[in-house]
């Protein structure tokens, strides 16, 4: 099965929101050929908050301190991505 490339090339770019102490992330999904994955699903692990990749592949999700992201698309292999200050895969 396909792997989602994005854990080696998706950059985060975090910032802070007053509310809740939690941290924007913002980064782009893309496949083993480099080509970005639109509809890709980004779910945020334990809230279970999700947001969907655009036709480039860019997202963008709110997420609590210590929490992990869920990259998924059909026929590639889900992909779990814990979150620190930034990071770049």
């Amino acid at each position: 099965m396909k792997k989602i490339v994005c854990l080696l090339s998706l950059i985060f770019f975090i910032s802070q929101i007053a509310v809740a102490q939690t941290n924007t992330i913002r980064g782009q999904v893309y496949n083993e050929a480099e080509k970005p994955l639109g509809g890709a699903t980004i779910e945020v692990l334990p809230s279970g908050n999700h947001t969907v990749t655009d036709i480039n592949g860019v997202f963008q999700i709110p997420v609590a301190p210590g929490g992990q992201l869920r990259v998924s698309f059909v026929g590639y292999q889900t992909q779990l991505v814990p979150v620190g200050d930034s990071a770049f895969y």
